[in-house]
């Protein structure tokens, strides 16, 4: 079993993850937060920069989720 600690900001779920700082070479521990009811979920393309990720090539992807079409 996997426990989160989680919160709600605005209304919107709010959990703490680690992310790979490929500047540091460590973990950086950040807040995720999740909008359960929207149709799309986007992440800040300059917070992964800021990471060190090269994002100029990288391929979109595309999710299906419940009650939605493909995306």
């Amino acid at each position: 079993m996997i426990e989160l600690k989680m919160k709600f900001v605005l209304g919107n779920l709010c959990v703490d993850i680690e992310i790979w700082d490929k500047n540091k070479n460590l973990f950086k521990e950040t807040e995720a937060i999740f909008d359960t009811g929207a149709y799309l979920t986007h992440i800040d393309i300059h917070a992964f920069k800021r990471l060190g990720y090269n994002l100029d090539k990288a391929e979109k992807r595309s999710i299906n989720s419940v009650g939605s079409r493909g995306m």
